[in-house]
């Protein structure tokens, strides 16, 4: 299990380890990244709660049905980074403990209970 922030040395901690390893997306950095861009549009709350059901393709739809709403240009561009960032990020931003279980692994035991169903 590696978690990080998608810094470069980070991510390239699962090119060394392959199959044998899940890089996850540390949720903060991406839950703030919605929150200060999004948080007074109306998809808010459904892109946060894709996020914490770690949902990234609903994440993506989500954002995507956001295109062409925002209020300025420079919150376009943001949202269009912020885009392709969740688009490169997608498997990391899935749930580390239904990877862990697909593995054989019990999760059962862990501080944070089971995965959470798709």
């Amino acid at each position: 299990m590696i978690n990080g922030d998608a810094a470069s040395w980070i991510t390239a901690c699962k090119d060394d380890f392959g199959d044998r390893a899940f890089y996850h997306l540390d949720s903060l950095p991406c839950d703030s990244c919605v929150r200060q861009l999004l948080q007074s549009h109306p998809r808010f709350k459904a892109m946060y709660q894709a996020i914490k059901e770690n949902k990234p393709d609903r994440l993506i739809m989500e954002l995507n049905s956001t295109v062409g709403t925002m209020t300025t240009e420079e919150e376009e561009k943001k949202l269009e980074a912020l885009f392709a960032f969740i688009t490169k990020h997608k498997e990391a931003l899935r749930d580390y403990k239904a990877w862990l279980k697909e593995k054989g692994i019990d999760t059962s035991q862990m501080p944070w209970g089971q995965p959470k169903e798709s």
